[in-house]
């Protein structure tokens, strides 16, 4: 018992000496990603968006934690990951690329557990130290390799990175259970099982670990018949039954339209065969090579998905293929290596084989499928028994692939550097060029340079429609609105899909040229095509009011509050029109509604103080005033606002220093000059008046109002001098 102490302790160093390792050099390779933006569609997972996790999922709410289990199968893992990261980090990004990092650092240390554990009870004779060495070397050249980046820098990359941990600790806790005694084995083989069933819940690829689970049996050294028998039966059973149960949970195993659509090649090409096709040049040109040399890495690599099977490049990618599962099975006893081979194979099957993904090649695909390969580099490298200088290598590729991994890194810092480098490498593919005008215009405001893109990208592909809609869209910000109506008319009736997309533009489009009943049409058709979301309604509502049609403006907005109860901007803008209609209790309590739902809404408060001040409560509307001067002391609109509630109160060297103070925020407002002129006309102070009222000409010759207002000062200064001259008169006869 004593002799076993030392020998424990060292094993605990050493283990501890290789966590600590993976842990630096992983940290080490992506301490350059902390400052890199969100990425693609990094936007709709971290709460940028209203489609945004952070945005629809409470982690404090109980009902939300059932209903995860049960929707296992549309990732509710993996979105409930992000959920917690949004929680905790809101939009900051270094947050996000943090859990990241850890969740791959736990992947590599999950790695050189798993696979020391299959070299201590592999066939292969290894001394105790060379298992320890061989299973680090492998976790290294993972942890550090560009081809991880994809899945670890790129945060969505997330569902490769999760769903691999969860891999590798089913089948870890799998292989160590099955070779435990029983009651102990059941807890280890049920920890199996739920890392399985967290796995699904991130990504699907999760589906093929049952079948790696068994696998990893036949490496373990012969034992009795009956041990055999129960092995093979396992290989049998357990599989079929995990993978059927999943497909039967699911509800069949759908493709989706656009895959199968961008494997059609005219005819009656089967898109199952081509892809198939593509992926047998995939495999060995994109993913092989890219791990084995890991330079010119794309984020979206242009692979044809009409490569015909009798070529030679296709033919040359099968027999490779093939003589490595056949390297795999004909040696004489089933090794980590053959299995390290088969993992590689087995993982890439769910991605790779014949059904359709709408991207025939992307990097994080290679992230789980990586791991079988770097075992089996780091045995072959074990084999060779470098000696000398030649064990320089065991260094060298690392520090290698770290260099590359941070240099990749630094491609991934924001969505300019990363597009440019796709459509540099990928320049007859039209999608890179489109995301690098998305990112101009996004990063920079950089209108010219987007449209540039988007029009490149159209040259490539005259009829991609998201090219269209984001050339359109840049037209609309960069205020060229014809153009915009144009290009959103073209959008229109190119794709069927996109016209309620379209419809909405054309509305706001006219809605800035002012030409209110062509922009009311607009947004009713985007209502009649059945897509019934309430901005729609919104701006609908917002049209009918500028024509002057508040009835038809408020059935717009009561319709978009029956799809959205709790809309501040419907229930504002309702407020404004019963305002308008000099409906001031109705205005005041929707005004009260939008303040509850939003009690920062400055616009609100003010409106409310405005309802007040017309329905004779001037002390409320004076609390409400002041509440919105509180939240923006340089308001000139709460100025103004507070300047004619103190004329209305006749407290009128208030109402002028409002006023005033309005006028200093702004000077060329030639109508606060004449409220102004206003305020020293209803105190008879007609001097003071004119003089407000002639500046305000002054800055705006055509304000009638302010010409009337003189006019009324003029007649009425007059008058004043009559009755004085009068006054004077008569005191001088008596």
């Amino acid at each position: 018992m004593k002799g076993t102490e030392p020998l424990n302790r060292a094993v605990f160093k050493r283990n501890l000496m290789a966590v600590s390792l993976l842990f630096t050099l992983s940290l080490l390779s992506y301490f350059n990603t902390f400052g890199n933006s969100f990425q693609y569609d990094d936007s709709f997972v971290v709460g940028q968006t209203p489609r945004s996790i952070g945005n629809f999922i409470d982690l404090r709410s109980y009902n939300n934690w059932i209903e995860a289990v049960i929707d296992l199968k549309n990732r509710a893992v993996l979105k409930y990951v992000f959920a917690a990261n949004y929680h905790y980090c809101k939009d900051a990004v270094f947050g996000y690329h943090l859990v990241n990092i850890i969740i791959h650092i736990l992947v590599s240390i999950g790695l050189f557990s798993l696979f020391h554990a299959l070299l201590k009870n592999s066939p292969d004779e290894f001394e105790r130290g060379g298992r320890f060495r061989l299973a680090l070397a492998a976790a290294v050249f993972f942890a550090v390799s560009p081809m991880a980046t994809e899945g670890v820098t790129y945060i969505m990359g997330r569902s490769s990175t999760l769903s691999t941990l969860f891999y590798v600790l089913s089948v870890l806790f799998f292989f160590i259970g099955y070779q435990r005694a029983f009651p102990g084995s059941i807890l280890i083989l049920s920890c199996a099982l739920l890392f399985f069933a967290l796995g699904i819940g991130a990504k699907e690829i999760v589906i093929t670990a049952p079948a790696a689970a068994i696998l990893s049996l036949y490496i373990l050294r012969s034992g009795s018949r009956s041990a055999l028998l129960k092995r093979n039966l396992l290989s049998l059973l357990l599989p079929l039954c995990l993978i059927g149960g999943y497909i039967v949970f699911r509800g069949g195993i759908g493709v989706p339209d656009t895959a199968i659509e961008s494997f059609k090649m005219g005819g009656e090409a089967n898109p199952h065969v081509r892809y198939l096709i593509t992926q047998l040049n995939v495999i060995p040109y994109q993913y092989l090579r890219l791990l084995l040399f890991p330079f010119n890495q794309n984020i979206d690599p242009d692979f044809s998905r009409a490569i015909p099977f009798l070529c030679l490049r296709t033919l040359s990618g099968v027999f490779l293929i093939f003589s490595l599962i056949y390297w795999a099975f004909s040696r004489r006893r089933f090794s980590v290596f053959s299995f390290a081979v088969l993992w590689f194979f087995l993982a890439l099957l769910p991605t790779s084989s014949i059904i359709p993904l709408s991207d025939p090649a992307t990097e994080h695909r290679a992230y789980l499928p990586s791991i079988g390969f770097f075992v089996a580099l780091a045995l072959l490298a074990g084999r060779l028994r470098l000696a000398g200088n030649w064990r320089l290598l065991l260094v060298l590729i690392p520090l290698l692939f770290s260099i590359g991994a941070m240099a990749r890194n630094r491609v991934w810092m924001n969505g300019r550097s990363l597009w440019s480098d796709a459509a540099r490498k990928s320049p007859d593919k039209p999608r890179p060029f489109n995301n690098l005008g998305g990112s101009l215009f996004r990063e920079k405001n950089d209108f010219q340079g987007a449209i540039h893109q988007f029009e490149k990208a159209l040259r490539l592909d005259p009829r991609f429609i998201d090219a269209h809609k984001n050339l359109a869209s840049t037209y609309y910000e960069s205020g060229r609105i014809d153009e915009a109506i144009q290009k959103f008319e073209h959008v229109y009736f190119l794709d069927p899909k996109s016209r309620p997309w379209a419809c909405g533009f054309l509305g706001d489009s006219y809605m800035r040229k002012g030409v209110f009943n062509k922009a009311a049409e607009y947004f009713l058709e985007a209502i009649r095509s059945g897509t019934d979301e309430a901005y729609y309604h919104l701006r609908l509502g917002l049209a009918y009011k500028m024509l002057g049609d508040l009835k038809k403006a408020k059935d717009a907005y009561n319709s978009g509050l029956a799809l959205e109860p709790n809309s501040h901007h419907l229930k504002f803008n309702l407020a404004e029109v019963y305002m308008l209609e000099g409906k001031f209790e109705e205005s005041e309590k929707l005004y009260i509604d939008t303040l509850n739902l939003r009690p920062d809404f400055g616009e609100a408060m003010l409106n409310l103080g405005f309802s007040y001040r017309k329905m004779g409560k001037f002390e409320l509307a004076l609390s409400w005033y002041r509440k919105a001067m509180d939240k923006d002391p340089d308001s000139e609109k709460v100025h103004i606002h507070l300047g004619l509630l103190y004329k209305d109160m006749e407290k009128v060297a208030l109402s002028l220093e409002e006023l005033n103070h309005a006028l200093r925020l702004n000077p060329s407002n030639h109508e606060t000059l004449n409220l102004i002129g206003s305020v020293y006309f209803s105190n008879s102070d007609y001097s003071n008046a004119k003089n407000a009222f002639k500046r305000a000409l002054e800055m705006s010759p055509d304000f009638p109002e302010a010409q009337h207002n003189l006019e009324l000062a003029e007649m009425a200064e007059k008058q004043q001098g009559k009755r004085e001259s009068g006054i004077k008169e008569m005191k001088e006869v008596d």
